[in-house]
This record gives C-alpha cells, structure tokens and sequence, in this order.
C-alpha cells in the first residue's frame, strides 16, 4: 500500500518525540516506500531516512522530497516535507529508524491485502472490521439505509457508548436517534455527500468521520468512526477511506438483494401486489410463492396503515420503521406507502387481534415513531387485502378526525360514520331525515323547547322514562307531558321498528350535518 506522510508520522508519533515541518501534510504523490538517503537519484515517489548531518551535507535538496530525519535540522527545508525525531528523543539508531518505518509499511501491505483478499473472497464485512482493528484508532461501525447495524468493530459497544445500542433490538439505531435524524431537513442531504465528511450535528453523540456507500448506483449505507476513543485526526479520515473503498467493492459485486432473503422478498412482493396494486394473482401461484413461509391463503390477518406526524419532506426513511416493525412483531409484512407505511399483519400467530400485550406495544411504538394508525377488520383470504387497506385509510380518515389525541383507530368503530358519509353523497342530509325530525327541529328552534333533545334520549335510552328523565335532568312527569306533544305535533309510531331506525339514523345524520 502507498503510504501519505500523514499516516507515516501518525504511526510514529506513537512511539517517538516527533515534529514536521509544514502546517499541513500532502494528499498527492503517495509514498511507495522507506529508502537510505544516500543524496543522488532522489525521487518524491520514496521517504528518505537519514540523520542531521547527512542532510546539511546537501548542497541543494530537490523540491518535493518527503525526509525522515534522525534529530531536528538546523536548516528550513520549505519545499520539503520533513518529519523529525526531536534531539531528545530515546532513539539514536538510523537503522532502527529505518526497520520501524519499514514495518509500518510492511503492515498497512498486510492490511491492504486482508482487505482485498475479503472483498474478492468471502465479502464478510464483519470480518473486514475485525482485521483493521490493529489499524484503527477509533471504532467504526457500518450502518444500512434503514439504520440497522451491518457490522461493528468488537469495541464500539462499550460502557460509557452505549447511547446508540437499543437494548430492545440491537441490531438498530434506536428509536430516539432515529427520529431526530427524521427531523433534521439537513440529513437527508448528506446522502449525497463524497467522500469522508464530518459529522457533529447530533448533540447525544460524539462528532463523528462518515464516509456514503451505494448499492446499484443509490445511497445504500454509511460508514462511521465517531472519536469515542481518541480526538479525530487526518490519519482517521484516510483510513476511513481505505476501509470503505474495500466495502464498496463488495457492494458493487453484489447482484443478489441486499435487504431480504430471495422467499421473504418474494412474499414482500407478492403482498404489496395484492395489497397496493390489486392485481389479481392466480391461486396457484399465490401458493407457490407462500411456499415455505409462515403465510398462507386464507391467513387471518389485519392491515394497519401508519402515517407519520411529521411532514413527508423531512422523513429521512421510512424504510426503517418498517424493518423495526418486522423486527419487533413476527408475522409483519411492512412497506412505504402514501404518507407513510402499509403493515399486514398475520394474526395466525397470535391469539387475538385485540391482544392487550400486542396492542400496549403497539401505543409505545407509535408514540416513539411519531405515527399515528388506522386498523381495519380481521380478515381472511389474502386475496382481499386491498379492500381492508381502505378500511384501514378510511378508519385513520375519520379517527384522526374526530378523536384526534388517540394514537390508533379500529375501522369497526367508525364504519357507522363511514356509512352515514357515504349516505349523504347523493342527497344532502335534510332530504334524508325523518320528516318528524325536521318538523321538532324547526319547533325548538321558534318556541325554544326541546323535543328534539327529549325524543333522541327517550330513543336511546331504550323507551325508559326515567333513565331518559334522568339523563336530561327534568322530572318524569315533565318528560312524558314532553313525549304527548311531541305525539300531538308528528303523529309518530314509536311502535313501528322501521320507524325507529329511520329516526335513529336520522339523528346521526343530524348531528353529523345539520
């Protein structure tokens, strides 16, 4: 491997006193390794070692040549690049000085070459971390689109890092960070980000050197080295870089899916079908893609749609939330859809679709994740997703509407006002109520009585007198006096059951519209 000068005095300034003569180091003209200095055929492409003496016995040093020295020169050499041993420094022994610069070369060789020998052979990224240990300074750890961990160095996790671990899955970011990464606008600007950025715009972690992966030409992955052990330094960066440039290898000859297994993508896939683009699928083939899996034709199941609370323009990925989803609940089959996620859930697996245990992590969830959710009916037969993702919409719809600090909403509990919404389509809703309650309507409203009022609780109350007396806080005696003018003005057969649905939904429709 060519070495920079930088990473030649990081090397050494672990063992010896040392300077360098320039604020700053060179990125270009990488050295290919460490010679004598001898003072003839002297090439930039090399690192010179050699002491004080021999070097002020140069007449004319060339520009650009990158020096060693044994002892601090007496000299300024400002055309070169020139790392010192500093006059007190234990070492006196150019030899020596000329093996240990040799073995720094000899390991980042080794280095390369375990890299490289893992990018063509087995691409175990883990395995990649594990050898770069002796190299890097900091730990690093490689983080997916979806903010799951791919693979770590075996110290990152340690006692006073463990704010990124989620205790509850530890293969991910958790939840918390995740969401203030939702909600930074700037995030998802860095996905476009070249090359070896910084990092420090989190408050709960340490400013930290990031380095984008694709996969198939889109953001894939992001390699990260915060300074959780030691202060971040020029030498960190071009690691950083090294390292994913071997990993990006192993991207760029991957043909096969990198999120799911070929069945589990497949199952994905054929429900998003069924679900989202309602196309019809034979049975056979539904059969033959369930093969295997714990789904099948006539699963019991639930679809749950969840749309976030923050806007879309600021949703950094979705993605993740699904895979913490399928992670957290076994039987979820999640993707992005609209505003938010589409969740299929298959109830096989648990006991009741009203479940307390499920349904009380589910809140948690949701509260942590920002969303709210809609739930549609049990159903069975895969084939008839699509019409239960509109329940599940339809219940968000008018949930969210009308109880709006609720967190979910079952599309049982609102099918009335759903039906009630569709009955007013056609017919405004007056042309729709029972005439009687028109007649009452527009009586109250001259004579300031109430037996619009009195009639809807006498209905719901079940024909009791004094639970009806009672619920509007007047005397039995004035209620039935109430209830024979209400006779007397509209002729009603409370006996008629036709008559009580029409006057019931008739109430509904009034309240909802009139």
């Amino acid at each position: 491997m060519k070495l920079s000068m930088s990473l030649l005095y990081f090397q050494l300034q672990k063992n010896h006193h040392i300077s360098y003569n320039h604020k700053s180091f060179s990125r270009e003209a990488p050295l290919k390794r460490a010679l004598y200095f001898t003072g003839y055929e002297l090439s930039p492409d090399y690192v010179y070692i050699t002491d004080c003496e021999s070097l002020e016995r140069m007449t004319r040093v060339p520009d650009g040549l990158r020096i060693l020295c044994l002892g601090t020169p007496a000299r300024k050499y400002s055309r070169c690049e020139v790392i010192a041993v500093c006059d007190d420094d234990p070492c006196q022994d150019i030899h020596s000085l000329l093996n240990e610069a040799a073995l720094i070369f000899q390991m980042y060789d080794e280095w390369e070459e375990a890299l490289a020998a893992l990018a063509c052979g087995s691409q175990d990224i883990g395995e990649m971390f594990r050898v770069s240990e002796k190299i890097l300074e900091n730990p690093c750890i490689l983080v997916d689109v979806n903010f799951s961990y791919m693979a770590h160095s075996a110290n990152f996790f340690t006692a006073e890092n463990q704010s990124m671990l989620d205790r509850t899955d530890p293969s991910s970011v958790p939840l918390d960070f995740v969401n203030e990464f939702r909600l930074d606008p700037d995030f998802k600007k860095l996905t476009r980000k070249k090359g070896v950025f910084l990092y420090n715009e989190h408050d709960k972690l340490e400013e930290m050197l990031c380095h984008n992966l694709t996969y198939q030409g889109r953001y894939f992955a992001r390699l990260l080295m915060p300074a959780f052990h030691h202060p971040l330094t020029e030498a960190d960066e071009q690691h950083l870089a090294i390292l994913a440039r071997f990993i990006q290898t192993i991207f760029d000859a991957r043909t096969e899916s990198l999120t799911f297994s070929g069945r589990a993508e497949n199952v994905h896939q054929l429900l998003k079908t069924l679900a989202i683009e309602n196309k019809p699928v034979s049975e056979l083939d539904i059969d033959r893609i369930l093969s295997g899996s714990a789904w099948r034709q006539n699963s019991r199941c639930l679809v749950i749609y969840l749309k976030l609370l923050v806007s879309p323009s600021v949703t950094a990925n979705t993605a993740y939330l699904c895979g913490k989803i399928e992670k957290m609940w076994k039987g979820s089959c999640t993707f992005p859809y609209e505003e938010g996620i589409l969740w299929i859930l298959n109830l096989e697996i648990y006991r009741d679709s009203r479940d307390y245990s499920f349904y009380d992590a589910f809140a948690y969830f949701l509260r942590e994740s920002l969303c709210q959710a809609g739930v549609s009916n049990d159903y069975c037969g895969l084939g008839r997703t699509a019409l239960f993702v509109q329940q599940a919409k339809i219940a968000l719809e008018i949930g969210g509407r009308k109880n709006p600090t609720h967190w979910y909403h079952y599309f049982k509990d609102y099918a009335l006002d759903y039906m009630l919404s569709q009955c007013t389509r056609q017919f405004p809703a007056q042309e729709l109520v029972h005439p009687a309650l028109l007649q009452l309507s527009r009586h109250d409203a001259k004579n300031h009585t109430e037996y619009c009022r009195t009639l809807k609780s006498y209905l719901e109350n079940k024909f009791s007198v004094t639970e009806a007396a009672d619920a509007l806080f007047i005397h039995r005696t004035t209620l039935l006096h109430r209830l024979k003018k209400i006779q007397g003005l509209c002729s009603l057969d409370l006996d008629d059951a036709r008559t009580i649905r029409h006057l019931m939904i008739s109430f509904a429709l009034f309240d909802e519209n009139i």
